[in-house]
């Protein structure tokens, strides 16, 4: 038996603003955040940011996603920052893995090992998993936030959403329903 005490995750799950706000719980307000016209409220993308178009692109896709849900304010700029970069790092480390980068020109998915000479995973192979674990995992936090926050309907799952569909790696891919 484990010991005494709380355990992270146990219990019942909060509920969502929006819908403690259906239910009509009188403690919860919804506020709204005002913007003046034509101002940018958002934080200047750093340099390394911009030196790397892939992280630029999805920069800005997942900003007009967020702009689209009206929640752009509720994420943290370092956030998405953090979300960028290890997209495009996912993407460099998939380009050389097949041939298709700087690197060696050729397939960098098996090496040698460097005593025995047997083949082993690349190190790029790790790394590679590692940006895109961390991508999720950024995302992750951001549609919980989303989710949590949002004052209209919000479906992680929906299969229209161009984002959701670069992020799953359904490209290309029809719709079951349609």
């Amino acid at each position: 038996m484990p010991a005494g005490g709380a355990r992270p995750g146990a219990g019942r799950p909060r509920k969502s603003v929006q819908d403690a706000a259906l239910e009509g719980k009188s403690d919860i307000q919804i506020l709204s955040f005002p913007v003046a016209e034509g101002q940018d409220v958002e934080m200047p993308v750093p340099e390394y940011i911009q030196d790397n178009q892939v992280a630029l692109t999805t920069l800005t896709q997942a900003r007009e996603w967020l702009r689209v849900r009206n929640c752009l304010n509720l994420i943290n700029a370092q956030l998405l920052f953090d979300y960028a970069w290890n997209r495009a790092m996912h993407v460099q480390c998939e380009t050389e893995l097949h041939g298709e980068g700087d690197l060696n020109g050729k397939s960098a998915m098996w090496v040698c090992h460097p005593t025995t000479g047997a083949p082993m995973l690349s190190p790029i192979v790790a790394a590679s998993q590692n940006y895109l674990r961390m991508a999720n995992t950024i995302w992750g936090q951001v549609q919980r936030v989303i989710a949590d926050n949002c004052t209209s309907a919000y479906d992680a799952r929906t299969a229209n959403d161009p984002l959701e569909i670069m992020l799953s790696g359904m490209v290309g891919v029809k719709n079951a329903k349609g």
